[in-house]
């Protein structure tokens, strides 16, 4: 079964500004599903990427660059 999940937004129960306890034992090993359950949630922050694979499903710190450099154009313009 392929992962359709692509924001972290979808991993939490809005109504109850908690996380998708099932959901992430699904997806996730327990070792990470632990770790995730500990992160706080803020429903006001947007959700941005915060890495990113190249067209070949590769990660590459290249690719993380062009993500990062991407996310300050984008914050420069909201600024102005």
């Amino acid at each position: 079964m392929k992962n359709i999940i692509t924001k972290v937004d979808e991993l939490i129960i809005p109504m109850i500004e908690q996380w998708d306890v099932p959901l992430l034992s699904q997806i996730f090993c327990e070792e990470d599903d632990q770790i995730i359950r500990s992160i706080p949630i803020y429903l006001d922050m947007e959700d941005i990427v915060g890495w990113h694979f190249d067209n070949k499903e590769m990660f590459w710190v290249k690719s993380a660059y062009k993500v990062q450099r991407a996310c300050e154009v984008r914050r420069q313009r909201r600024n102005i």
